[in-house]
Formats: structure tokens, sequence, C-alpha cells
């Protein structure tokens, strides 16, 4: 039996708002009622160092979702640290870890809802009632988004990507979209005219691209290829949108023998042609969202996770750039009209990056600034592996699995 654990309210400096009817998101989750806020000081703005685009090397640790061998760099900045008590809200309501996923956090009817594996079966449960169904069975990573409107699930079983949907008559059939699928799918869901809409976004195996498929109300739509075909493996898409039909979506290309890089697509509406961005970003696995007029991008380079801002009236440019953390990996990204935040994975400063006992989640909220402020929403006990961020009605939802409870937790941010 899985476990959920406490939540805990973390109080912002600012109130944060919610609103687009939109979400996307990745995977998140605190313990004990302390809070740690902040154990890094935010670090100067300052570019990442550019690297020619690659396979995967040590330049950029691994994939989402993939096992390291290699050791972590031999040290990391660190802040103050400082411990303050957050309010616990609700009960144990219990929950397994999360296996690997991109998305496992949603916001939806008035409560968040979190996907998780248990005894091989994939799980989508309400935190506000208690519901939880079983949706999957034999899914190894999956990616979960939700609307007022309902929720949208992408996830592979095998070699062969599903998606489903859940609307107010409950989870509809699952679809197939693609066979030779490669893991960690992505998924974005907005609301129109009170019905679900939604997009998801994969990539296959053995180089074969990235593709889309989007919900229009009724059925899947025929997979689009979302890469132009020319680059080396483009593969781990994220997806997002502005809430009203307009797509953008990021991945990583291995396009040389020494490092990774990020591109970018955008659709004019769902079943527009993707039309590729001349942007390039040295770095891996993207996590993508919108703030209602600009493009947040959270991703890992150099062994770090940095932050990043894209104007999407620009496709040629960042905005915005900002390392938030070293080493670190795995980032996770929710916006919405007015806030945004990033989560990711810390790994202690003289540790080896594949050991979870010395694996640490954190989270950074941009302020009214634009500069990103750390928060820790989880106490200092380590062993906290596959968080996800999504956005709610005032703020933030986190939620992570905690190895040694062996227990997915959650907390909100506000």
């Amino acid at each position: 039996m899985t476990k959920f654990k406490t939540t805990l309210t973390i109080a912002l400096a600012a109130a944060l708002g919610v609103g687009g009817g939109a979400a996307a998101g990745r995977c998140l989750l605190p313990s004990d009622g302390r809070v740690a806020a902040p154990l890094l000081s935010p670090q100067d703005t300052a570019p990442a160092p550019g690297v020619d685009p690659a396979p995967p090397s040590p330049d950029d640790g691994p994939a989402v979702g993939e096992e390291d061998p290699r050791p972590g760099p031999p040290g990391a900045r660190r802040g103050r640290a400082r411990t303050e008590t957050g309010r616990r809200r609700g009960g144990g309501d219990g929950l397994t870890r999360f296996h690997t996923a991109r998305n496992c956090l949603a916001w939806h009817a008035g409560g968040w809802w979190v996907a998780h594996v248990d005894d091989g079966a994939l799980h989508v449960r309400s935190r506000r009632s208690g519901e939880d169904e079983v949706v999957a069975r034999g899914a190894g990573t999956y990616a979960l988004a939700g609307t007022e409107a309902g929720l949208a699930l992408a996830y592979v079983s095998g070699n062969a990507v599903y998606a489903r949907v859940r609307t107010a008559t409950g989870w509809g059939p699952a679809s197939l979209l693609a066979q030779n699928a490669g893991p960690i799918p992505g998924a974005y869901a907005w609301s129109r005219g009170g019905d679900l809409r939604a997009a998801v976004a994969w990539h296959l195996r053995d180089g074969g691209g990235s593709f889309t498929a989007t919900w229009d109300g009724t059925r899947w739509t025929s997979p689009r290829r979302l890469d132009d075909g020319t680059s080396r493996a483009a593969e781990f898409p994220a997806i997002t949108g502005d809430g009203q039909g307009r797509l953008w979506a990021a991945w990583r290309e291995q396009a040389s023998t020494r490092g990774k890089q990020i591109r970018f697509a955008e659709a004019s509406r769902p079943d527009a042609p993707w039309k590729l961005w001349s942007l390039v970003v040295p770095g891996a696995d993207p996590a993508l969202g919108y703030d209602g007029e600009s493009l947040v991008l959270g991703y890992q380079h150099m062994w770090g996770v940095y932050a990043a801002t894209l104007d999407p009236r620009r496709p040629d440019g960042l905005a915005q750039q900002q390392k938030l953390d070293s080493p670190a990996l795995f980032a996770s990204v929710a916006a919405f009209p007015g806030g945004a935040a990033i989560g990711w994975s810390h790994w202690s400063a003289a540790g080896d990056m594949t050991r979870d006992d010395l694996r640490t989640v954190r989270v950074a909220v941009r302020d009214a600034e634009g500069r990103w402020q750390h928060r820790s929403v989880t106490s200092a006990t380590a062993h906290q592996t596959q968080q996800s961020i999504a956005a709610g009605p005032g703020g933030f939802g986190v939620a992570w699995t905690d190895r040694t409870r062996e227990a997915v937790e959650f907390a909100e941010v506000r």
C-alpha cells in the first residue's frame, strides 16, 4: 500500500493567483511539519556555459528517468539555512512511490489529483475526496495534466504510448497513440467552452523523432511530428499552451558528439502544423510552462538546473536566464498568469549522484521582479525522489517520493 503524507502550507511573500484554465507539469512530494527555506541563496543571473549539441555526455547528466553510474561534481554552493514551522493541512491518506513520471500532479474539480504506481498498476487519486482509480496496468512512465473541465493522462506501457481523459462522466477508454514509444511523455490540458481539451507529446525509440496528439473533445487526433526530422534523437518533449489553443513544445536533441541542446516549436492552434523556432539552448530535458506573457523553461545543464524566460513573440532568443542550483537534475515547471515555480532534485555537495539517500527536493518561485527565490518544501531528510510541481488556485502544489518513508508526500506553496 502506498501512503499520502501530510500537506504543508508555505507562505510566500506575495499572494499568487491562478487563471487561464490551463495546466501542464512534471512529477514532485513534505513530511514532518518542519520547513527549511531557503537552503540555497538565489544565485546571480548568468547564462549557461555554451557547449556543442550531442548525445548523452557528462556535461548534462542522465536524462529524466535514467540511471547514471557516474559520480557527481565535488562541490556546490550553499547559502544560509533556516527553518520555520509549516501549517499542517489535511491528514494521511495513503499512496506509494511515483515510479518514473514527468507530471504526476494536477488541479481539477476543486482539488489536487496525483498519479502513482502501486503493485504494478497506475492509479489516479483525488486528495480531496480520496477517490482512487486504477487507470492502467503495466505503465512504466506517465504524465498527468488537469483543468477544471477534466484530466488528461499519457502513459507508456511496454513499447506503446496511450492516452485517456477524465471528464464529469468519469474516465474514458484508453487510446493507443503509437508503438515503439520511448519513456517520459508530456501532457497539457485546458478548457474550451467548459469542455476539456488536451495535448500529449512523446518520442519514438531508435531516433524516430517526437510527436504530439490532441484531444478535440470527442477523440484523439492522429499523431503529428514535432521536430523537423533532421536531428539525431529528438526526445523527451514537454508541451504547454496559452489556454486558448496555441501550443508550444520543447525537446532535447543529440546533434553532435559533444553535448545536448534544446529545440522549440509552436502551433497556432491544436490542429495546425508545428513551426520550428530558430532558438537553440545548450542543455537537456526541458520542462515548459506559460505565465500569460512568457514561456517559462526549466532544464538541466552542466550538472545544474537552470530557469529561463522566453518571449513567444521573439522565438530567437532568451529574455532571462538564471542558474538555480548545482549539483542538481530533473526540473519541473508550473506556471499561470502572474506566477511561476520550478522544482528539481538536489544532491549534497560531496555526493554521488547515483545515491538517492543524498537527494532532496527544492523549489524556486519567481518574484514580482522576475528573480527566482529559493524555497524548500521538505525537511532536511534526504532520500527524496521523483518530484513534480503544478499550479492551483493561489499557489503551487508539490509532490515527491520519500524513499525512506516509502511514501508519496505533498505540500502547497502559497
